[in-house]
């Protein structure tokens, strides 16, 4: 199976850099900064389904714990290596077999 999944992994690799490059469409003046964030948010206005999709996904990111973050808040906040991480990583399942 593992042989399978590097072939399969291979193959989506090989396509990947077989696709043509793509010109982006519409005016060439468009440049990214703040009028180009007020132009996403126009468009979400009044779109409650791309609204609906935000507001999960900001909602899974605070509360369903960032586990990404870890090793960054490991190294910077708590001032640790592997050992300080391996507490935020072992926190939800301390938590979840306590008795109550």
């Amino acid at each position: 199976m593992y042989w399978m999944d590097v072939a399969t992994f291979g193959a989506s690799l090989l396509m990947a850099f077989l696709i043509a490059p793509q010109r982006p469409t519409g005016s060439g003046d468009h440049r990214p900064g703040l009028r180009s964030i007020v132009e996403g948010l126009r468009f979400l206005r009044g779109r409650q389904a791309v609204q609906g999709a935000y507001l999960l996904d900001i909602n899974a990111m605070v509360f369903g714990l960032p586990r990404a973050l870890f090793p960054a808040l490991a190294a910077t906040r708590f001032g640790g290596g592997a050992q300080v991480l391996g507490f935020p990583y072992a926190a939800p399942g301390a938590g979840a077999c306590r008795s109550r």
